[in-house]
């Protein structure tokens, strides 16, 4: 279901191959290439020592690359896997995830990235995660609540006074017998 996702998303951008990053995002372009037969390499975080690559795979000169990867949270490892495309010779014109998982204040990664003028897309946020999490039943609607607060008011989980919210998300695991469904 996630390939036939994000390769419907795929298939309407201007690419010439799908790059996943290491480690999930090798699987997930591994899944897209199959239902897009549009073809993949992967690329690694840490640019390794010789005789290895930073992408393996054939990645020709000047192809517009679609960077796939499970979550993107502050940009910072999508800015590594980017460099390493571009000094292998590719170009990232789009990014595909599964999540969005943005964190409030720690953005200065994506905003280099869409400086570049690459594209972001995404099947869901971490709160839309949730809430299907909890409508599929893997989620307790109470546990639904707190996490979907935890995103909404991350400061307030950390830090002096995160003690009532701590306290709040014990209290409702005991109540679950220590469950989250």
């Amino acid at each position: 279901m996630l390939a036939e996702e994000m390769g419907a998303i795929v298939k309407k951008l201007k690419i010439d191959k799908v790059v996943g990053g290491e480690t999930t995002g090798i699987i997930l372009a591994t899944a897209v290439y199959m239902v897009t037969k549009i073809p993949m390499c992967y690329v690694r975080e840490d640019r390794p020592a010789p005789p290895r690559y930073a992408v393996e795979g054939v990645l020709n000169p000047g192809e517009h690359v679609a960077l796939i990867d499970d979550s993107y949270v502050t940009g910072k490892n999508k800015l590594k896997f980017i460099a390493n495309i571009e000094q292998s010779g590719g170009l990232v014109t789009d990014i595909v995830v599964v999540c969005d998982a943005f964190i409030p204040g720690q953005d200065s990664s994506r905003k280099i990235i869409q400086s570049k003028g690459i594209k972001v897309h995404y099947l869901c946020t971490w709160t839309d995660w949730y809430r299907l999490l909890n409508e599929y039943g893997y989620l307790s609607p109470q546990m639904c609540k707190i996490a979907v607060d935890s995103i909404d008011n991350r400061s307030s989980w950390n830090g002096p006074g995160s003690e009532t919210k701590w306290a709040w998300f014990e209290k409702v695991k005991q109540l679950q017998g220590g469950k989250f469904i």
